[in-house]
């Protein structure tokens, strides 16, 4: 068991956040393990396709079917990062000593190999070869689905972040997985699929941790804690596989009633949300949400409600029965 040691300082400067460049190795190894692959199997499948004609060598020495990822792969994200090239760019301006001690960790965990003599030997150049291949990947296989994935990211935050204001940390961290749990400002996390079996404890010092919601998930959860980056627990969000699915058909004679968004704006609220949460079930943005409400409001449909610092909206009576009367039903 791994046990993390939480001092107050860290629990007040937690923070949520993700970043595009976590999802590739993550994505990569559900591409080749196929333990990792359920909800992903379309997506697998189209994966597989885009790359049939493409050799993905530094990836591939680098990201094996379990075990250890070199940390500089996996950087901590310390903002809620939606930028692959900036992510690149940090990539690139890792030092040699870190490359070399992450690669190092690598051959302890799984031998050796010629690239990752390469990364020891060369580590400027390995990395400007690793950073090409990442984006040839990210290009063929998610660029196209990044803004999708962002809304799932986005939903999940503010899930957890109510969780926490409502119900506290405890709450909060229990949620992320099964074999998570908290207790008196410790994180326990319970073997699942890692390379390590032994128990390990480790002792935060004040500079907070960051909460890392990913879609593509592995075991379910992964930690990072080292010298170089901020402390990171990350976790597989809810509805993974929602990303990747088509919109959910509509009722027809609703939409031609109130108008599409606001007719899917409506079918939405049940249960009650949020704008936020409004924006990422129906793939809209905040400001259009925001909008359809206001005039559902108007129209005496649905009603805002405050929950600590956040409003969540509720169909009305009328509401409901305006679903029940076009039969719409989710």
């Amino acid at each position: 068991m791994i046990t993390i040691h939480l001092t107050a300082d860290d629990l007040v400067k937690m923070r949520f956040a993700y970043r595009p460049l976590l999802e590739i190795p993550l994505s990569y190894r559900v591409l080749i393990n196929p333990d990792f692959q359920f909800p992903f199997y379309r997506w697998v499948d189209e994966a597989r396709g885009l790359l049939h004609d493409t050799a993905l060598p530094y990836l591939n020495a680098l990201v094996t079917d379990h075990g250890y990822i070199p940390d500089f792969l996996t950087p901590t994200p310390v903002t809620k990062q939606a930028d692959i090239e900036a992510d690149f760019a940090e990539l690139l301006a890792t030092s040699d000593e870190v490359i070399r001690e992450g690669i190092l960790t690598l051959i302890e965990e799984d031998g050796d190999s010629e690239i990752r003599r390469y990364f020891l030997a060369h580590p400027r150049e390995a990395a400007e070869c690793l950073v090409e291949e990442l984006r040839l990947y990210w290009k063929r296989t998610l660029h196209d689905y990044w803004s999708r994935m962002i809304s799932t990211l986005e939903g999940d935050v503010l899930y957890r972040a109510r969780m926490l204001a409502l119900n506290g940390p405890g709450s909060m961290f229990d949620d992320l997985h099964s074999s998570v749990h908290y207790d008196h400002r410790q994180i326990q996390l319970q073997p699942v699929c890692q390379h390590h079996h032994e128990d390990v404890a480790l002792n935060l010092s004040g500079d907070g941790i960051q909460i890392v919601p990913t879609i593509f998930r592995g075991c379910g959860r992964m930690f990072q804690v080292v010298p170089d980056w901020q402390p990171m627990l990350a976790y597989g969000v809810r509805g993974t596989g929602l990303w990747h699915e088509k919109l959910p058909s509509s009722n027809h004679a609703l939409e031609l009633t109130l108008g599409a968004g606001r007719a899917r704006v409506l079918r939405s609220l049940t249960p009650p949300a949020s704008t936020g949460e409004v924006a990422q079930k129906v793939r809209i943005s905040t400001a259009n949400a925001s909008q359809h409400l206001s005039r559902l409001t108007e129209a005496g449909l649905v009603e805002p409600r405050r929950s600590g610092k956040r409003v969540y909206y509720h169909l009305t009576t009328r509401g409901i029965n305006l679903l029940a009367l076009f039969d719409v039903n989710d």
